[in-house]
């Protein structure tokens, strides 16, 4: 029987998004297992709402960072000690960031890598990636397993494309074959979510069965696409 872990990966000061998120990732019935940094330690939910909820350390509080490829050996490391005894009874991973919110509960695992297809990669990114993979990055064991070999392999030859995990993502999946499988989804960046035609394609995505939707840390762009306010009550927005 299929068992989902998902893996919210956060860092310290990113609470108020953590907190605000939190009945969302609850709400879609998967167990939860909380990663921060060693730098960066976040104040989990669990504290205020007495929810129990494990959580681990890994890594430094960088963003993208090219010469160490810190981001990218967070995601590698993580899925690794996904694959540990500890998580065994668990079929699939499903890691995604503190931005995403699951608004409906999300389907079997399709197999192989399901994921959204951000982009193909243009040459001005500078990654030897053909694609780009934006949250959710959900994996079976077995394709964890393979992914997690060759991020090791390529960390140790000290490859680090261009230090963002989305591309690095699509360039495993380019030199391992791993399928790729496609989910419901809307994945903007943040600071994109701003623009009024965004938020309505978000609000569209939504309304053919999207279930996760990632780019929010603006709590009036959440309650938009939801249908909760008018876009008039939207403050930031271009």
């Amino acid at each position: 029987m299929s068992k989902t872990l998902l893996v919210i990966q956060a860092h310290g000061g990113m609470e108020p998004h953590v907190h605000r998120h939190w009945p969302y990732w609850k709400a879609s019935g998967l167990d939860i297992l909380g990663v921060d940094r060693v730098d960066g330690v976040v104040q989990w939910p669990h504290a205020v709402l007495s929810d129990s909820l494990p959580t681990i350390s890994i890594g430094r509080s960088t963003y993208i960072d090219k010469e160490t490829g810190n981001m990218i050996r967070i995601m590698v490391d993580t899925f690794r000690y996904c694959l540990s005894a500890k998580w065994s009874d668990y079929s699939d991973f499903m890691m995604i960031d503190y931005d995403a919110v699951i608004i409906s509960k999300p389907p079997p695992h399709p197999g192989g890598f399901a994921s959204t297809l951000a982009a193909y990669c243009p040459p001005e990114w500078k990654t030897k990636s053909t694609r780009c993979f934006g949250t959710p990055w959900w994996m079976d064991r077995e394709t964890c397993a393979r992914f997690v070999a060759e991020g090791e392999r390529s960390l140790a030859a000290g490859e680090y494309d261009n230090g963002t995990p989305d591309c690095y993502c699509g360039l495993i999946l380019d030199r391992t074959g791993i399928k790729f499988s496609p989910v419901n989804s809307f994945h903007r960046n943040t600071l994109d979510m701003r623009l009024p035609r965004l938020l309505n394609e978000c609000r569209d995505a939504i309304a053919n069965e999207a279930w996760i939707i990632h780019g929010f840390r603006d709590p009036q762009h959440l309650d938009y696409v939801l249908g909760r306010i008018p876009l008039s009550e939207v403050s930031n927005v271009l």
